[in-house]
């Protein structure tokens, strides 16, 4: 496997250098940064699929709490009770997102409370199957 400069989680995006894959090979994620991306990449779509109303929520109260703006609402009343794993899960979510923004590479959360990308020809690409019409439905297994 290419080893690149920058070996933290996100060195990829701050390049911008998009690997072609030739062959692969099993291993160890925590030896192999570009693993460890695919990992967030592939279970950040399904994560906020289920978290991402929870995750807009706790973002908008994190900005309140750590800012000295007084706030119209209350957001600590909004404020929900997340387990370490939830919370670090929305700490990389957020910062995966901030570089998003940052590197114009089209992906979105706010737009639908998912990640979601609009142009299929991004390199980064989210999108879940939605249903045409009464007459078009996902294959489910059995």
């Amino acid at each position: 496997m290419r080893r690149y400069g920058d070996r933290s989680i996100f060195g990829l995006i701050k390049s911008l250098r998009f690997p072609t894959i030739r062959d692969h090979e099993e291993a160890i994620s925590g030896e192999e940064p570009l693993i460890q991306l695919i990992d967030i990449y592939t279970g950040f779509g399904p994560f906020t699929s289920k978290h991402g109303e929870s995750f807009l929520e706790w973002r908008t109260v994190e900005k309140y709490k750590n800012s000295n703006q007084e706030t119209l609402f209350d957001v600590e009343g909004t404020e929900t009770d997340l387990s370490r794993g939830k919370e670090s899960k929305f700490k990389v979510l957020k910062y995966f997102d901030r570089l998003c923004k940052k590197y114009k590479m089209g992906v979105s959360i706010q737009e639908k409370g998912y990640l979601c990308t609009f142009k299929p020809s991004n390199n980064i690409n989210y999108w879940f199957y939605e249903p045409q019409g009464d007459y078009d439905e996902a294959l489910v297994k059995e």
